[in-house]
């Protein structure tokens, strides 16, 4: 029987035309076992391929579990974001995209018990895998440095972003950030945010599977998300110049591995000598450009989410 009452933990799914993947994505998080009462709040941006009809009946399958918030036209994906991260009145907060899916049925237990212990933590995160559009595992071929404590500079260097479909984060802190709903609604600014003045604690345990679809705006609108990693870089300069800085330059070199990796050939291979330097890495992504051999994702996903992936 599902308790009632006020959620220990609210899950965020925000969802914009995900009709192939988006009963994956409610029946993994469906799958929970936690001795504690949890909803799932699904955000649903006026889709047009179907994706709409299933979460209303997934909605009304499980009225104790699931909380639907619609739009009766295409609002974009700051106001859903927005909508979504300052609905749930639980205690902790959880994410997951429309077509990624969680892999560990108890996740919710472990970093509830976690936070609970650990109070002077505002959030856990852990790490994610891979998968092609039809659900088939797929390599993961570099892990990110990631770390517990206060790790903010290594965010705005660009290290790292802790991704959010990992993460349980303390709602309190969430509303802080979004308290007068004027902030960017988007899964770096929020992370970043959060990492301020908090500490946080990674769990070495994979939480989730990234699925790579290409037509996600990750990957069908690099040049616009691009230009929102900047954009919402910048919004920290003014507290951290020289952070932001260098966390611009290094993200654009990441974005020419990327390029490299993914479409190697002279025009990488130039584009990244123009950014010459002495590291194993950035002699690695050269060499592999000029001699035309792609690899399997090495930066995809790995620091980001799909709302917002700048590499």
């Amino acid at each position: 029987m599902i308790k009632t009452g006020t959620p220990v933990v609210s899950v965020c799914l925000i969802t914009y035309n995900h009709v192939k993947f988006i009963k994956d994505a409610i029946e993994s998080i469906l799958q929970q076992q936690a001795n504690f009462y949890w909803n799932i709040i699904i955000a649903d941006d006026c889709s047009t391929d179907g994706t709409t009809a299933i979460v209303k009946a997934y909605a009304e399958k499980y009225p104790d579990r699931i909380q639907l918030i619609t739009h009766e036209k295409n609002v974009g994906l700051h106001q859903n974001f927005i909508d979504l991260f300052t609905a749930p009145q639980s205690k902790y907060v959880a994410f997951l995209d429309g077509d990624d899916v969680w892999t560990d049925t108890l996740r919710l237990q472990k970093q509830v018990d976690f936070l609970e212990q650990h109070t002077g933590y505002a959030m856990v995160y852990g790490r994610h895998g891979l998968m092609d559009e039809a659900g088939n595992p797929k390599p993961y071929r570099r892990i990110p440095p990631y770390k517990s404590g206060y790790i903010f500079n290594d965010i705005m260097l660009c290290k790292f972003l802790p991704p959010m479909a990992a993460a349980l984060m303390r709602n309190s802190e969430i509303q802080k950030i979004y308290k007068n709903k004027n902030e960017p609604g988007i899964d770096f600014y929020l992370i970043a945010t959060l990492c301020k003045n908090n500490k946080v604690a990674y769990m070495n345990e994979s939480f989730f599977c990234y699925r790579i679809n290409a037509a996600s705006i990750t990957n069908s609108q690099k040049p616009f998300m691009s230009g929102l990693f900047v954009k919402n870089m910048l919004l920290f300069e003014k507290e951290y110049p020289g952070l932001v800085k260098k966390g611009i330059k290094n993200g654009k070199l990441k974005e020419l591995y990327h390029h490299a990796e993914k479409e190697p050939g002279f025009k990488s291979f130039f584009l990244l000598l123009k950014k010459f330097r002495f590291s194993p890495l950035y002699l690695r992504q050269l060499a592999k450009s000029l001699l035309h051999t792609p690899t399997n994702n090495l930066f995809t996903k790995g620091t980001q989410t799909k709302a917002d992936e700048p590499f």
